[in-house]
């Protein structure tokens, strides 16, 4: 492997990697591991991990507490499975970074939750996702084991999503079971293309607690020569409110927008 991050002093600070590159030949593992039982607060700044044999970059968290996880300008191509998978309360901001060419997504968060009564972020801006075995971005939210409250942002801006062998952009609410929970998800200014599924899919089922929210909305996008269709909106339960504006989708294998769903509209 080729880095580890820990809090073993219990000192709050953040870990941080700048500038360095972890080239797996075939033969590493992972190449950057946060463990999951002393997790801690991490910078990546200009880091490129490359052919490992498993995850380019593995973060979780076991414990009811978020921390903060800073990417930007890196790279995690050419592995295995995942260009970066996540687990757990974390706030991820991923600014300028490529996941490419990846045994299978790009990123996978499964799933991102929130610690009791706080907010679970996900923020990716200026990135690509390109030629990843499976999604290039799979975010599943859901509640933790032991439910209690919280919330969920994600933010996807001015980011591209190019021939992934699925879909380019897979967000998944699975918050309906439990009560206490509610989500906002944006996806503006970004592009998908010439990916074998999707171009983007939002799953968004809503909280059955009426006192919360699923928000979608979709702006100023591009989608097009997608296999299936531009834009996939469904649900299995509840569906969320999801509104679409100033959009371009166009040129795909089915539908440019389709919704599928109980009283999908």
């Amino acid at each position: 492997d080729g880095a580890k991050l820990d809090d073993q002093l219990n000192n709050s600070l953040a870990a941080i990697i700048d500038g360095v590159r972890f080239a797996g030949n075939n033969r590493g593992n992972v190449g950057i591991d946060v463990d999951s039982t002393s997790a801690c607060d991490f910078e990546l700044r200009g880091v490129i991990v490359t052919d490992m044999l498993d995850r380019g970059v593995r973060i979780r968290n076991a414990k009811d507490s978020d921390y903060k996880a800073l990417i930007t300008a890196c790279q995690s191509s050419r592995n295995a499975a995942d260009g970066l998978s996540g687990s757990g309360a974390w706030d991820y901001a991923i600014h300028a970074s490529l996941f490419g060419e990846n045994g299978q997504e790009g990123i996978e968060l499964d799933a991102l939750v929130p610690d009791t009564g706080g907010k679970a972020k996900l923020e990716v801006e200026g990135c690509q996702f390109f030629g990843n075995g499976a999604e290039g971005l799979d975010c599943s939210m859901a509640a933790p084991l032991v439910a209690t409250s919280g919330e969920f942002s994600v933010e996807i801006r001015a980011t591209a999503f190019e021939r992934n062998a699925l879909a380019g952009c897979l967000i998944d609410s699975d918050i309906e079971s439990a009560p206490g929970y509610s989500a906002k998800v944006v996806v503006r200014e970004s592009t998908a293309r010439g990916n074998g599924g999707n171009g983007f899919h939002l799953d968004l089922d809503g909280p059955l607690d009426l006192a919360e929210d699923m928000t979608a909305f979709v702006y100023r996008v591009l989608a097009t020569g997608n296999a299936a269709n531009g834009l996939y909106i469904t649900s299995e339960s509840r569906p969320g409110f999801m509104a679409v504006s100033t959009s371009a989708l166009v040129g795909n294998g089915s539908a440019g927008l389709r919704a599928e769903g109980p009283a999908a509209s």
